[in-house]
C-alpha cells in the first residue's frame, strides 16, 4: 500500500477487498485504506459506508493521535559579561 498515490483506485479497492471481511486481522486498515481509494476515484457515498462501518466497529482500535511532547521551559539566557 505504499504505492497508494500512484495506484488506480479501483485496483486498490480490489486488492483489499478480502481483507475488509468480519474477523480479518487487518479489516480496519483495509477499510480505511478502501474509504481513501474510494474518495480518490470520486465515490464519496461509498467512503462514507466504509467509514461509518469501521466507526461502528467495536473490534477497530480506538485509539487517538499521541499527544505532542511536552517541551521544558526554556529559561533566557544569562548575559556572559
Amino acid at each position: 500500500m505504499q504505492d497508494l498515490p500512484n495506484t488506480d483506485p479501483h485496483s486498490v479497492i480490489d486488492r483489499l477487498a478480502p481483507m475488509t471481511s468480519p474477523g480479518n486481522p487487518w479489516r480496519s486498515t483495509a477499510l480505511e485504506l478502501t474509504a481513501a481509494a474510494r474518495l480518490e476515484a470520486g465515490d464519496k457515498s461509498g467512503a462514507l459506508k466504509d467509514y461509518k462501518t469501521l466507526a461502528d466497529d467495536l473490534r477497530a482500535p480506538q485509539g487517538r493521535a499521541p499527544e505532542p511532547p511536552k517541551w521544558p521551559q526554556l529559561s533566557p539566557p544569562k548575559p556572559i559579561w
